[in-house]
Order: structure tokens, then sequence, then C-alpha cells
């Protein structure tokens, strides 16, 4: 009986070590949570500038935690955790050391807009002379920077706009006004944007005139208005060029799918998917129909590709008509930056914007987790483990 019950241990012995062998050769390893592991974690809070309230807000807020998640499964984070907590998204990403690269990913609103591109401009905004209502600014014998401005103001010395830019044709109000009809302001109707116009048509700002205005900021990146929007080295972090783009022709709503490829190894690109049908790849084609011909819509030939108020790249449209799979999003990319913005268009634009983790004032937040939070915890389990183990050993020998 004795000997029978040796036999048993031995066996039972002989089939853990080798189980345990067979895991680790084959690679296995315990996954780990963000208080063993450490990594990232992402506090995403609604920008305080949101229309959203009540139950669209929480609809918008169900419908944010999924896209992040599958963003993040997208990234293969081994033990993520995405929990929302009233009004905040919480994501813990364990073993994930770059915060700015989980924050693009996760946070990211990933609002893409297709913009015919109506000038090219300098990297900076430049003093052109020319004032905002279009007169020269002339100095001075007083010294007082400028003549007068039409509302009684002092121009200023340099002769820059600092008037924040989503473009209003003719610094009007952008609300299209029937023809004949006098706006509130007293401004004509053919001082505003015309009913019907797209791309750059009729938008009331020349080269000249974008040149000495600053670039669009987020609040004034209206798709239905011409904007200034630069386009960033990814390496540096530096405006190489600045667009002045027309209306948006259309959205990533238009997208199926994107993936990351590269031809060579060393040059990436993002190769986008367009749904079938006049919601799809038939839009697009309108908006590469127009710049192939260098029409009023698109006079540059180049459509600007606009990624959260960035221009990714302004490609010349070669020719008039794409099949839905046939179109490549080039750009400064290098493999990981690619992969990200694929990622992203792949699942879909936030439904709404959330604040700035920069911002102090902002509730939203990213900050590294150490991997030590929980290693009091993890040794003493170890110690509870080994002794436990060995008492029913001991046990089972005697």
């Amino acid at each position: 009986m004795r000997r029978a019950g040796l036999y048993s241990l031995v066996g039972l012995l002989t089939i853990v070590i080798g189980a345990l062998i067979w895991s680790l050769a084959a690679g296995n390893s315990v996954l780990l949570g963000l208080d063993l592991e450490g990594g990232a974690e992402v506090v995403l809070e609604p920008d305080q500038d949101t229309e959203l309230t009540g139950d669209a807000l929480d609809d918008a807020l169900d419908a944010s935690v999924d896209i992040i998640r599958n963003r993040v499964d997208g990234l293969g984070v081994a033990e993520p955790d995405i929990t929302r907590q009233g009004d905040r998204i919480v994501v813990q990403l364990p073993g994930v050391d770059d915060q700015q690269r989980a924050l693009e990913v996760v946070g990211q609103t990933a609002e893409l807009r297709f913009r015919p591109v109506c000038a090219v401009l300098p990297a900076q905004q430049v003093d052109t002379g020319v004032a905002d209502d279009g007169d020269t600014t002339e100095d001075s014998d007083e010294g007082d920077g400028g003549a007068d401005a039409d509302d009684g103001e002092v121009a200023e010395d340099d002769g820059v706009s600092e008037t924040p830019v989503g473009v209003s044709p003719a610094d009007a109000d952008p609300t299209p006004t029937p023809e004949g009809q006098e706006a509130d302001d007293g401004a004509a109707a053919e001082d505003l944007p015309v009913l019907g116009a797209q791309g750059c048509e009729d938008i009331g700002i020349d080269q000249i005139e974008a040149i000495g205005l600053p670039s669009t900021d987020r609040e004034g990146d209206d798709p239905d208005l011409p904007v200034i929007l630069p386009q960033i080295n990814p390496d540096s972090g530096e405006v190489e060029l600045r667009y002045l783009l027309g209306r948006t022709m259309l959205t990533g709503s238009a997208l199926e799918d994107a993936d990351a490829t590269s031809r060579d190894g060393l040059t990436w690109f993002v190769a986008p998917i367009f749904r079938a049908g006049e919601d799809g790849i038939d839009l697009f084609n309108e908006a590469a129909a127009a710049c192939n011909l260098a029409s009023p819509i698109c006079p540059t030939r180049q459509l600007g590709i606009v990624l959260d108020g960035v221009v990714e790249s302004a490609p010349e449209v070669q020719q008039p008509f794409f099949q839905r799979d046939q179109i490549t999003i080039t750009g400064n990319f290098n493999q990981e930056r690619a992969e990200d913005v694929a990622l992203v268009l792949r699942f879909g634009a936030l439904p709404l914007e959330f604040g700035d983790p920069t911002d102090p004032e902002s509730g939203s937040r990213v900050r590294t987790v150490s991997a030590t939070l929980g290693q009091d915890s993890l040794d003493a389990g170890i110690v509870a483990g080994i002794v436990g183990l060995s008492l029913v050993a001991l046990y089972m020998i005697a």
C-alpha cells in the first residue's frame, strides 16, 4: 500500500514538473495587471464645451468605450482594463511604457476629413502688410502702429492678423443668407458664403491674405468652412507647411477599413478601403474628379487628407477614378505611426471630444504606473503558495 502511494506521488510530481517545463519552453508567462507589470493609465473626461447631455452623453460614452476597447485590442495589449466611471473613461494599459503613444491611440478623436487644397502657405504666419479687410496697413507719423481699423481700433504693429481662423469668407457671418436678403450686420448677401458652393469655390480669401492669417484652432475647424491647417514633421514636431483648405468633401465615415503597409520596409503608408456606393467610394471619386481637372473646387489638384486638425498629406490627384481598395495615404509615416493611424481609422472616430490631458483644468490625464505598486501583494501570495504546497507535500509523504 505504501509503495503504491509512493508511485502515485512520483507520478503526480512527474506530470506537474513536465507540464511546467513544457509551458516555459512554449514561451507562456503569467499575464500581470497594471499594478504588477506597470504601464500607463489614461483617464478621459468629455471636453467642457461638449453639447451632449443626458441620454445622448451616455450613449456617446458607451460607444467611446467600445471603440477604445477595439483600438486597445488592436495594439495587442495583454490584460487591458477599460471601464466607465460616471462621465469618465479609465483605460489601464499594462506593459505600455510610451505614454504619448497610448494617449494618441486611445484618446485620439480620429476625425478624418478630405479637403481640397486652395493654396500652399509658408510654415509660419507672415506679415503681408494686408489688414483683415484687405486694406494695406500704413504706419502713421505718430508711431501708432498703423491705420485705424474699421471698428475704430488700432491695427497691430506688424500688420499680422491675430484673429482665430476658421476662415470665414470676407470675415462675414458664416451662415449663408439667401440671395438679395441683407444679413443682420448689414453685410450684402454676395459677401457671404455661396449656397451650394463646394471645396474652394467662392471662399472669399486668396493666398496673399491667407499667408497673413494664423492657423485654424480646434474650435474653429468647421467642416463647412475653409480653414488653414499645418503639416507637421513627425520626427521634429515642427510645422513644415500650411495649407489653405476648402470645405470638407467627405469624412472618415466613408471608410470601411484601413491598414498600414510598406513596399520596401522603409516607406510606410496607410491603405484605406472605402465603402461601396454613394456614401463611400463615390464621394471620394467626386473629389478626385474635381481635383484631377484643376477645377475651381480644387484649383491646385491637391487633396488634403486631414486627421484631427493636422494635414497628414496633400497628394496631387493623378486620375479621376479609383477603385475602393486602390487608394493610399502617404506622408511622413514610420511603421509605428502608420499602424497607429490605420488603427484609429479602422474603428472609426470617437463620437465626442475629450479634454486635453496636458491641460491642468481638464479632467483628463495620463500617468505612468510603477510595477512596484502591487509587489508586496505578489510577494505575500508567492510565500503563501510555497508554504501551502509544502504542507500538502509533507502530508502526502507522511
